[in-house]
């Protein structure tokens, strides 16, 4: 098995409500139905970030988001000192994970430092979190959100076939408000 294929196994039946409350998120403020949003949105940078779990840093590191080391990951990730490319002019301090389990809980405590607060307020689309994160500086890349966007498709498939997520269907009848 694939190190991405462990990483969407562990995921899909991850209960990402209660890893949220762990570290910090205050789940009250996150409608039910945007849980799905969240774990599409997050797999999909994942698989983006990691080039779908072969990049340097996901091989080495279980870090499939290039997280950058803080302080606040202390206990939950270590400090490895590295190039994710080998154009970068130095290394620079990512966060290492012991596995997949740990960088689940790790990448969502990384969103629990301050730039990122509020974000349960940014749930309702994969776009709109993806959107707030990005402008809170999780990426520079003006095209971020774009090129993550085009992986959900993917992500969202992968964590059918893993069994740990449904499709939230449509009612019966629509209301007209």
């Amino acid at each position: 098995m694939s190190l991405i294929d462990n990483l969407v196994k562990a995921y899909a039946t991850t209960d990402l409500p209660k890893v949220c409350a762990t570290v910090g998120i205050d789940t009250k403020l996150i409608q039910p139905i945007n849980w799905l949003h969240l774990k599409e949105a997050s797999l999909a940078q994942w698989l983006y970030n990691s080039d779908r779990g072969t990049s340097r840093l996901a091989i080495t590191a279980n870090n499939f988001a290039n997280l950058l080391y803080r302080d606040e990951m202390s206990g939950f990730a270590n400090k490895i000192s590295t190039k994710i490319t080998p154009d970068e002019p130095t290394d620079l301090e990512y966060c290492q994970f012991s596995d997949v389990d740990k960088f689940i809980i790790g990448y969502w405590k990384f969103l629990t430092r301050s730039p990122y607060k509020g974000l349960e307020s940014h749930t309702n689309s994969p776009e709109t979190f993806l959107g707030f994160i990005t402008q809170q500086g999780f990426s520079s890349d003006h095209n971020y959100v774009k090129k993550i966007v085009t992986s959900i498709p993917t992500a969202r498939l992968l964590l059918l076939a893993a069994g740990g997520t449904t499709v939230p269907s449509t009612p019966d009848i629509l209301a007209v408000i």
